[in-house]
């Protein structure tokens, strides 16, 4: 039984080896040269603008492109907090 335990530890770190050895030589993609849209909500919202320096930074560094870019115009009714609707009495 002990050998049985053996042999089947071995053939999961020979399997292991295996997957990990493919995915190191697999083809070496470049995502360069892309465009990324970010299309936040609000673009006033400090959250968002954080959101979108960290992605301008990440992008900048693999050679892409970031376009931040609202759906609608920001408006002073945008970013005022939603309210729960009021129930009928």
């Amino acid at each position: 039984m002990q050998k049985h335990r053996w042999a089947v530890f071995a053939a999961a770190f020979l399997v292991a080896g295996v997957a990990v050895a493919a995915a190191f030589a697999g083809p070496n993609r470049s995502s360069a040269g892309k465009t990324f849209y970010f299309i936040p909500k609000d673009t006033l919202n400090p959250y968002e603008v954080i959101a979108d320096r960290g992605g301008k930074i990440a992008l900048t560094e693999l050679k892409n492109k970031q376009v931040v870019q609202s759906g609608t115009e920001d408006s002073r009714l945008s970013r005022l907090p939603s309210r729960p609707a009021r129930r009928a009495s």
